[in-house]
């Protein structure tokens, strides 16, 4: 492997750098899981971008550690983000405003998730009370994170139910998976 996109002996170099550097954190996994392994010396490969001459151009260390929170699960729960923004359900006669629209939607997505997981992580048990409980959490980083944002993409249907649903179902799944809940819960309702 290396990607099609990375050329240049700097790039190969750092490229070779990342892969090293992903062996020695996931023993195995190139063997195990190579798309897995792949997004995380493309990770690791960016991040190292930032301090090299190389392609493709370096993202956020905050952007990094989003996605490879998000690749690598929170202890089971896995957060399936909309992709798009077809995914978030945007109105797309300005194709570039909903995609840059799509993008913070995601990256709003990701801090909720990240914020709840955190929670999680503390209370692994399921509370007795799950729905209060964990739903008071889901709308505290729901209100902070995304609220917002949705509000700032209002001209572009972001507001709709649509929009709103497939966002707070990604959360909810992603909470529902990490404490093994099936059928229905009135998590929504504190959203």
């Amino acid at each position: 492997m290396p990607n099609s996109a990375i050329k240049g002996k700097d790039s190969e170099k750092v490229w070779g750098n990342a892969r090293s550097a992903a062996d020695k954190q996931y023993p195995g996994l190139s063997s195990k899981d190579p798309d897995k392994y792949y997004a995380i010396v493309m990770t690791i490969y960016k991040k190292m971008c930032t301090k090299h001459s190389c392609t493709p151009k370096s993202e956020s260390l905050e952007s990094v550690l989003e996605r490879l929170e998000m690749l690598e699960g929170v202890s089971g729960a896995v957060l399936k983000s909309p992709k798009g923004a077809r995914g978030w359900v945007l109105y797309d006669d300005n194709p570039k405003a909903a995609k840059e629209a799509a993008k913070d939607l995601s990256n709003g997505l990701a801090r909720a998730a990240s914020d709840i997981a955190k929670w999680m992580k503390k209370n692994p048990a399921k509370p007795a009370d799950f729905d209060k409980t964990v739903g008071k959490i889901l709308g505290q980083a729901w209100g902070k994170h995304m609220s917002p944002r949705f509000e700032k993409y209002r001209g572009l249907g972001a507001d709709d139910t649509e929009t709103r649903y497939v966002g707070a179902q990604a959360l909810i799944d992603m909470i529902k998976s990490f404490y093994g809940v099936k059928g229905y819960t009135s998590l929504g309702d504190w959203i």
